[in-house]
């Protein structure tokens, strides 16, 4: 058996494998190509539904990393901070695909999805739109006794629409 994932993070997740090398060769080929998707769920402050259309939220800001601290990303929404950070950018799409809301606890439960990961992607594109994840401390100051909640769930290949 062959290691194809681990997520090693604070957070949640799947740890697969290939019975094969031939099965690992063809998976990393499709993953190369930007064939794999991921699926995450995740709690997120206030209700994301209302920006929800009828085929989701697609969130497309690039990111790059951090100048200066090694564990974080920044989003790039305009050209002054493009300029600002002078970095190589990874131009990333993340996709809300479904979501609810819970008024009492004012968190939406949301299902994402990604195709090409670049690392922190969620965590900076949610925080960019004002819906960070519960309880995520580098990318939201708010004090939250919960640890955030990030979880990858499945795994597939991407379907054509």
């Amino acid at each position: 058996m062959k290691l194809l994932y681990l997520l090693v993070h604070l957070t949640t997740g799947l740890l697969y494998f290939a019975k094969t090398k031939k099965i690992k060769e063809e998976y990393k080929q499709l993953q190369k190509e930007w064939k794999i998707r991921k699926y995450y769920l995740a709690e997120v402050y206030w209700d994301i539904q209302y920006r929800k259309k009828e085929n989701g939220v697609f969130i497309e800001y690039p990111i790059v990393h951090h100048k200066f601290s090694e564990d974080r990303m920044v989003v790039i929404k305009t050209d002054e901070d493009l300029k600002k950070w002078e970095s190589r950018l990874h131009c990333v799409k993340t996709e809300i695909k479904e979501c609810c809301y819970d008024k009492d606890r004012q968190i939406s439960i949301v299902i994402i999805s990604i195709q090409k990961w670049i690392r922190h992607q969620i965590r900076s594109h949610l925080s960019s739109i004002w819906y960070p994840i519960v309880g995520d401390a580098l990318y939201w100051k708010k004090k939250d006794p919960k640890k955030w909640d990030l979880q990858l769930f499945s795994v597939g290949l991407q379907t054509v629409n």
